[in-house]
């Protein structure tokens, strides 16, 4: 009978953990001699954050999770003690709220963290911002003094440049509603908010007056859809140059008939579309998922005629199905094309129109004139079938008044008769 040959033991892995529990650090191997891993606790969560450190150095890895264990412990203790510092606030809210974002949102969370923390100090108790500091940001930064950054003139890394008052007011409102949402993430360990109220609640923002928020005329729009079909892109493939025609004329459509956002759009897949027609569908409609969307909804409109005979046109040159793209870039059909490629074929049609460049006159005119010109109608069908999640923002930026509709506002009046 034949002997059984012995099984040999696997090769153990290396682990490496420090600090103690609640801030215990761990650096480890999945397989023998593998990338290295790090695994920390999710502060101010539940569970842990694990990730590749992306090489094998044992020593190294021993180093990083001395490091974390330290940082962690610093930060565990500060939560304990009720002492908590504006970095602190922003690693949270970087760790839970900014990951929910978009990948542009994310950015510029980045950059604003960053901003505020080199201008008030990351070791600062959000508690002691007062009212002087704010308004000093704020007249620095218009001036230039302050870069996007946080670096002050004379700093060798300072950007010059000043911000405009639509910029400070999106930096200014940033930290506002990180501190309001500080106020209400609360803390294991304590049982007790960040914050007990928002230090800068109250302090004015600054606004822009008169703000350019152009509305693109029927006439402006007629005119770049007549020239889009000439607008070409080149790109290369299979190592042989070729040239095609871009999707402005198909785009410059959804955007007028639908009145979304011009990413949500090029970032359309054929599963979106339903095809099916009803009573309150007579020509099909658009599901837009929610992560295309600014605010993450997902929304479900009517398309017209134009948008359904578009998208027919459309699918016979591009056959797609399912998940596919229905504006693939050139170079990977996986990805969509940019906004900033729209953005680049608009421009291109403009100067084959003659039209000429106007301040602000982007992809966001468009939805404005889709808001305007269907002003007549209630605010809350308007909302819905545009895609915006509350009728304050449509009515502010985006319904413009206009010369037809407020000679109709002057002559056309109420008759007021005394109550009987």
């Amino acid at each position: 009978m034949a002997k059984r040959k012995k099984k040999r033991a696997a090769p153990a892995t290396w682990s490496y953990s420090v600090g103690e529990y609640g801030a215990k650090v761990r650096a480890y191997e999945r397989e023998p001699g593998g990338i290295l891993y790090g695994c920390v606790p999710n502060v101010g969560g539940r569970g842990y954050v694990r990730a590749s450190l992306g090489h094998r150095d044992r020593e190294r890895a021993e180093q990083w999770a001395l490091s974390q264990s330290q940082k962690l412990r610093a930060g565990v203790t500060e939560l304990e003690t009720g002492r908590v510092t504006l970095a602190t606030v922003f690693a949270l809210y970087a760790r839970h709220a900014t990951p929910q974002k978009s990948e542009r949102v994310q950015r510029e969370d980045a950059r604003r963290r960053e901003m505020w923390a080199r201008v008030l100090g990351g070791t600062l108790d959000p508690s002691r911002i007062t009212r002087s500091r704010w308004e000093a940001f704020a007249r620095e930064r218009v001036a230039g003094a302050i870069d996007c950054r946080g670096f002050r003139s004379g700093h060798p890394e300072h950007q010059p440049g000043q911000a405009s008052p639509r910029t400070l007011e999106a930096d200014q409102r940033w930290l506002r509603a990180v501190l309001t949402w500080a106020t209400s993430w609360t803390i294991e360990a304590t049982g007790r908010p960040l914050l007990d109220s928002n230090p800068v609640r109250g302090f004015p923002v600054q606004t822009e007056r008169n703000p350019a928020r152009p509305v693109m005329t029927d006439t402006r729009y007629e005119k770049l859809l007549a020239v889009a079909g000439q607008v070409e892109r080149e790109f290369t493939r299979e190592g042989r140059r070729r040239t095609e025609r871009t999707y402005l004329r198909e785009l410059l459509i959804l955007a007028h008939e639908t009145g979304r956002r011009i990413t949500p759009i090029c970032k359309l897949r054929w599963s979106d579309i339903q095809w099916e027609r009803s009573e309150t569908r007579p020509h099909g409609a658009i599901a837009w998922p929610g992560q295309t969307d600014k605010q993450g909804r997902e929304w479900t409109a009517p398309i017209t005629a134009a948008v359904r005979h578009a998208l027919e046109e459309h699918r016979q040159r591009h056959p797609g199905v399912g998940d596919a793209l229905l504006f693939p870039s050139p170079r990977d059909a996986s990805r969509p094309i940019t906004k900033d490629t729209a953005l680049k074929w608009l421009r291109e049609a403009e100067e084959r129109a003659e039209l000429g460049t106007e301040a602000r006159m982007t992809w966001h005119a468009i939805r404005r004139a889709w808001a305007t010109a269907r002003k007549h109608h209630a605010d809350a069908d308007v909302a819905q079938a545009g895609g915006w999640g509350d009728t304050r923002s449509l009515q502010l930026c985006y319904q413009a008044a206009d010369e037809a509709t407020t000679l109709r506002v002057i002559l056309d009046p109420a008759r007021l008769e005394a109550a009987q």
